[in-house]
């Protein structure tokens, strides 16, 4: 029973990461949602996952009003917020998050976009940011670690 269980524990674990690398080698990347700026449309902590563009050429072709997009902002984090000014001449978009009367977003270039959003999953990304949190892979190991001292103790005391 337990090689059963633990058996298809990796065998799902490995089928998320396959589809994962699939889906990055195929112009998607992932990102989790950290605030409510999107609420009610995407809520805080959605995996959200947003294709990339092959060419700059067709990005004005994929890119219109109201869509969903994200883009690394002048800090370096990631925004997703809805697309409300597009300027071809001057090659920039203006976004503004959708949550109560948020003010937009200042200019961006297009080389600042990531993409458009095509899957909203919610609740995951809660679980991603967890993963990617040194303190997640600090309480991990010293779980394991107090898991294998115990085993170890207990052992010697059966002896």
């Amino acid at each position: 029973m337990k090689r059963t269980i633990s058996g298809l524990i990796i065998f799902v674990l490995g089928s998320l990461i396959l589809l994962h690398l699939a889906l990055y080698i195929g112009g998607y990347r992932f990102f989790y949602v950290k605030t409510e700026s999107m609420e009610p449309d995407i809520h805080k902590w959605s995996l959200i996952y947003v294709r990339g563009y092959k060419e700059k050429n067709d990005f004005y072709n994929n890119i219109g009003y109201g869509m969903d997009i994200t883009y690394i902002s002048e800090s370096g984090e990631p925004v997703t917020h809805r697309v409300i000014e597009i300027n071809e001449e001057k090659d920039i978009l203006q976004t503004k998050g959708i949550n109560g009367d948020a003010a937009a977003d200042a200019v961006i270039s297009r080389d600042q976009v990531v993409g458009r959003v095509v899957k909203v999953i919610p609740v995951l990304g809660f679980f991603v940011m967890m993963i990617q949190s040194i303190y997640f892979w600090i309480i991990l190991i010293t779980g394991i670690i107090i898991y294998f001292v115990i085993k170890a103790l207990l052992k010697e005391i059966k002896k």
